[in-house]
């Protein structure tokens, strides 16, 4: 039973690899319901680590608390049953369909299947499959879908046991315009039924056109954390990016960046 409605705290924490630490002693103001945050920030700088210490993949320490529930080190059933998680990309050799494989990750957590009946089951992973307008693709194995169609698979892996927390890495990076837009309307409208959705994106146009906040990184470390239009200024783009940036608001009114150049670290 998932938990809508309690903030997600993340507190000192420090994530990486034996050897090497890639974010170390991070905090974080509360992640509240309802909200989506997108981290952002340059290649290698640690966004995916910090995204995977969130879904308990990667050593860490500090404390994840949902409310008054830790996280951190959490047993498999007990963080399958808060938290959803979409990687980059689902194995390419996986001989599952995509109604399977919505199906085998409804029964991550044993006790979502106590009482269910099989045509529920079924019921519940085609639901999520027509909400990302694959419902067609459902007996279609992974294999013989697209880089981008394995995506959305992803996803609904990662929403059909209704999580509290959704944490996607780069949910839009294989997908054209049509269905980028596709994707962050259902994780707009999965965060206004109290979800808290944690997405790692590239683009920085789509994380202030969809996110309630912008969590900035470079080299493991927090640079910057706000509404995008607080935290998306041209000082910023020169230190982090290392360029030249326009930011501004488009007819519709929503923040554009406009990149004229490189090196501009200094002349902002």
């Amino acid at each position: 039973m998932t938990e809508l409605g309690l903030a997600l705290t993340v507190e000192d924490i420090s994530v990486g690899y034996p050897g090497r630490p890639v974010v170390e002693r991070l905090t974080l103001a509360p992640l509240q319901p309802g909200s989506v945050t997108a981290i952002v920030g340059p290649n290698a700088v640690g966004k995916s680590t910090l995204l995977r210490g969130l879904a308990g993949l990667l050593p860490m320490t500090g404390s994840i608390r949902l409310g008054r529930t830790e996280l951190a080190g959490a047993d498999r059933t007990l963080r399958a049953r808060h938290v959803g998680f979409m990687p980059q990309t689902l194995p390419t050799g996986a001989r599952l369909s995509a109604l399977e494989a919505a199906i085998a990750a409804l029964s991550v957590n044993p006790m979502d299947a106590v009482g269910a009946a099989r045509s529920a089951v079924r019921r519940r992973a085609m639901e999520v499959l027509e909400r990302l307008g694959i419902g067609a693709l459902a007996l279609e194995p992974l294999v013989a879908l697209s880089g981008g169609q394995r995506q959305l698979v992803g996803l609904a892996q990662a929403i059909v046991r209704n999580p509290s927390v959704l944490l996607l890495d780069e949910p839009t990076s294989a997908l054209d315009l049509r269905h980028q837009v596709r994707v962050m309307q259902v994780v707009r409208s999965l965060a206004e039924e109290g979800v808290i959705v944690v997405t790692v994106l590239h683009d920085l146009a789509l994380a202030a056109r969809w996110a309630d906040r912008l969590v900035v990184l470079c080299n493991g470390a927090l640079v910057a954390d706000g509404d995008p239009r607080a935290v998306l200024t041209p000082r910023l783009l020169a230190e982090v990016y290392g360029v030249a940036a326009r930011v501004e608001l488009c007819s519709a009114g929503r923040l554009q960046v406009i990149v004229d150049g490189l090196d501009a670290i200094g002349s902002a």
